[in-house]
């Protein structure tokens, strides 16, 4: 018996609209906060396992508490080495009234973006681009040249030549891998470092006092003469200020690698070598010339960032050994920005932060290398990823368990398979199987479990409070918690634990504070 069927009216069409945009718009903050959360974790656990560090350096925390007992006096005591060391830095890297510490920040991030980017572009294609400062260098004398040979050339013309002589520059080194690997089935890993140091060195010949590119004055140092002034970018704010248009490069560039990746067929087809190159193959996709591509695609970028630092006013000419590591740094940019290209610009600041702040916590007698430290225990602890992603995943799989089995349970009897001809076929059925529907108090808890990452960011907020002894960290903890409450509709026993542990550290942050 056929069954009748109503259309949908406008107004039942526009709510459906509405409920479907509410659930991308709930899964997309709901990535955002499990990524942010994972990032949260790796962080905290670098600088806890820092303080520890610095605690052990500076005092023995056996004679402290043998002294003062384990009182908060003695906690005071032990926490206030990795305060001052931390309050330097970060003072170091933004507590300038005047926003120059910011600036030299921000500055510092720039190549790091780029950097990152070119690994993270060869990541989606399945290669690891260990080649950025190697592609950096090459940019960078290729740019040097051009600027010096078109020295008289307007900057409407000169600028745009010396940027992009860098990004082809670039293209060309980092094809050399992906050639390689396509045709040869050379290991990316194994060339891009050949490459580096092919290219570390051989531009740095090229400045050396008999190199063809070293300045007339250089009085034995290796260095080029400065570009022409049209190939220098605009400076921003006051003639003294550090920061160039380089910044609005680096955003154009992230925007421009988050279109090519998410939003084109290229991106499309270098995403699919990267999750399977036989299938992409199956699927007519030329693996190959992909490869070659995306590499050509890394190289450009890294190439980008020597670009900018030769048409930097600050720097206007090629010092040998110029670069402090920004293409080897960019790995790890890439790697705690998940490859995201807004993940990647807070990871270059956070890197830019801790080079720029390294100076100044040479004030307060800690080693400025400290910052080196901090940034390897970072990238070590960027393998919590998998132990973070199994805590969020852990109770959404038991959930979807646990609704599987009570759906099976609750499941009616298909009415097609029973004796009556005229049965009704309801929701719980298609073409004669019964569909299980999962109950109701089942969906929240997994809508509930998919939240979780404001629990882990909630412990890191927590633990912050206990190291800066700042109210903020504390109360932010208690809001995330009590945010999570709200999102599962009933207060859970792992929640407020949480919260009972935000209250605890905000209260132990504010007793040791006089003793700091």
């Amino acid at each position: 018996m056929a069954v009748a069927t109503q259309p949908a009216t406008p107004r039942q069409g526009q709510d459906e609209e509405r409920v479907a945009l509410g659930a991308v718009l709930a899964g997309a903050v709901q990535r955002v906060v499990a990524e942010s959360a994972v990032a949260a974790v790796t962080l905290g656990a670098a600088f806890l396992a820092g303080s520890v560090l610095l605690i052990f350096t500076a005092t023995n925390p056996l004679h402290v508490i043998g002294a003062y007992g384990p009182t908060l006096h003695s906690l005071g005591l032990l926490l206030h080495y990795p305060f001052i060391a931390y309050d330097s830095l970060f003072s170091g890297a933004f507590g300038a009234p005047d926003m120059a510490t910011t600036a030299l920040t921000i500055g510092q991030a720039v190549p790091l973006v780029f950097t990152g980017l070119a690994v993270a572009v060869a990541f989606r294609a399945g290669l690891f681009n260990i080649g950025a400062e190697g592609q950096l260098y090459v940019g960078a004398i290729v740019a040097t040249w051009v600027g010096l040979t078109f020295a008289s050339a307007p900057a409407v013309v000169l600028l745009p030549l010396v940027l992009l002589s860098s990004i082809l520059a670039g293209m060309v080194w980092g094809g050399i891998s992906g050639f390689l690997k396509a045709y040869r089935g050379a290991h990316e890993v194994i060339t891009t470092i050949m490459l580096n140091w092919i290219a570390i060195y051989f531009t740095t010949a090229l400045v050396t006092a008999q190199g063809p590119l070293n300045a007339a004055k250089a009085q034995g140092q290796a260095t080029s003469e400065h570009i022409g002034s049209g190939g220098l970018l605009p400076t921003l704010g006051n003639s003294s200020s550090s920061l160039n248009a380089g910044v609005y490069l680096a955003v154009v560039a992230v925007v421009l690698v988050w279109f090519l990746v998410s939003r084109t067929s290229l991106g499309y087809e270098i995403r699919a070598i990267g999750l399977n190159p036989g299938a992409a193959a199956y699927g007519g996709i030329p693996v190959r010339r992909r490869i070659v591509l995306a590499m050509a695609i890394a190289g450009g970028l890294g190439g980008l960032a020597g670009g900018v630092h030769i048409a930097d006013p600050g720097a206007g000419a090629f010092q040998s050994q110029f670069s402090p590591g920004w293409g080897f740094d960019g790995i790890a940019v890439a790697l705690l920005g998940k490859g995201n290209p807004i993940g990647i610009i807070l990871s270059a600041i956070l890197f830019g932060a801790l080079r720029t702040g390294s100076q100044n916590m040479q004030t307060v007698g800690v080693s400025p290398h400290m910052t080196e430290l901090l940034q390897g225990i970072i990238i070590f602890f960027i393998a919590l990823d998998a132990l973070a992603r199994k805590l969020l995943d852990w109770r959404r799989a038991r959930a979807v368990v646990d609704d599987s089995s009570g759906a099976r349970a609750a499941a009616s009897p298909s009415p097609i398979a029973s004796t009556d001809p005229n049965a009704t076929i309801d929701a719980t059925t298609v073409a004669g199987r019964a569909v299980p529907v999962a109950p109701a108090r089942g969906r929240r808890r997994g809508a509930a479990d998919a939240w979780r990452g404001l629990l882990l960011l909630s412990i890191v907020s927590a633990t912050c409070a206990l190291l800066f002894t700042h109210v903020l960290f504390g109360a932010l903890a208690i809001l995330l918690a009590a945010l999570f409450v709200a999102i599962q509709g009933r207060p859970s026993r792992g929640a407020l634990l949480i919260a009972l542990y935000g209250v605890v550290c905000l209260a132990l942050g504010l007793g040791i504070n006089p003793y700091l």
